[in-house]
């Protein structure tokens, strides 16, 4: 059989697949294309792979199945595709998905760690597999660090939050174990304060990725805030209300000198890399100042760690 023939199989023959990377949508889109169906039938065929036990496996078209089930449609139009592997299958799923517009950015990221989950493949050759930058894939991948994965897609939040959440929940699991005696943070805290994060992205309370970082320092600056945003208590207080009142600038200033430093220590490697000797002797002596400054002032930060 011409595998894009199409046929018209029952719809009870058909099984969704439980590794479809789309698992969200929206009740009253579903029940106006029920109706369109009802009144049109299936203008796009379902794909499908055939099974050993006369059943056939859903390989695209989850919301058209879902609508016909609504509708009741007892047969279906469908093309049969050729049998796969599962991470084939998660790929060319992959493709299929990315034709459709409702495809949600978190849905793409969710789907791509299962691949690399599958396929064991690294951030390279996954973005030859899909066709993505590798930045792409990065960020993606880093949406194996979100918990409440079905909360994010559901919220509809940009993925440029994605990365950040898994950096602050590294930060405040670190963060409730050396307030707690190495105790390590339960999950169902984990789970609860992320919760809560996603809330305030949702409301605005975080508006940018940096408001993430304010919060994780507001929070090692003042433990006890990891708790009440835990707890619902700061769902509707901005990141920069937490960060003030914690009195975290420290952290942040803290971050600005490591910063400065590698950008110092880059520039003078690069320097000393060149034939030519580009500072003026003048410059020499305002140099070992600064140099005997910074040295003395990196001694006293080192030692406030060993008192």
């Amino acid at each position: 059989m011409n595998k894009k023939q199409i046929i018209y199989i029952k719809l009870d023959k058909i099984l969704p697949d439980i590794d479809q990377p789309r698992r969200n949508f929206d009740a009253k889109k579903l029940a106006i294309l029920a109706n369109s169906i009802k009144a049109n039938g299936v203008l796009d065929p379902l794909k499908v792979e055939k099974l050993d036990n006369e059943q056939y496996l859903l390989v695209d078209g989850e919301r058209r199945y879902r609508a016909c089930k609504i509708s009741g449609e007892k047969e279906v139009p469908v093309i049969i595709m050729e049998n796969l592997n599962m991470v084939e299958r998660l790929v060319k799923q992959f493709h299929l998905q990315e034709t459709h517009e409702s495809w949600s950015t978190a849905e793409r990221a969710k789907s791509l760690s299962f691949v690399a989950e599958q396929s064991g493949c690294g951030i390279e050759e996954l973005g030859k597999m899909l066709g993505l930058p590798e930045r792409t894939v990065e960020m993606y991948l880093a949406f194996g660090k979100v918990i409440n994965k079905d909360k994010y897609i559901k919220s509809e939040i940009s993925s440029d939050f994605i990365e950040p959440i898994g950096c602050l929940n590294a930060k405040i699991k670190k963060a409730y174990k050396k307030n707690h005696e190495g105790e390590e943070m339960p999950e169902n805290s984990k789970q609860a304060f992320e919760e809560k994060i996603i809330d305030m992205i949702k409301n605005g309370s975080i508006k940018i990725k940096s408001d993430i970082t304010k919060i994780g320092d507001a929070c090692i600056h003042e433990p006890k805030l990891i708790l009440q945003i835990e707890k619902g208590e700061h769902t509707h207080t901005s990141a920069e209300s937490l960060f003030i009142q914690s009195k975290a600038q420290n952290q942040a200033r803290a971050r600005k000198i490591v910063s400065s430093a590698r950008y110092l220590d880059q520039l003078i490697c690069s320097y000393l890399k060149t034939p030519q000797n580009l500072f003026l002797e003048e410059d020499i002596h305002p140099l070992k100042r600064a140099s005997l400054s910074l040295t003395k002032l990196l001694k006293q930060i080192d030692s406030s760690y060993h008192d």
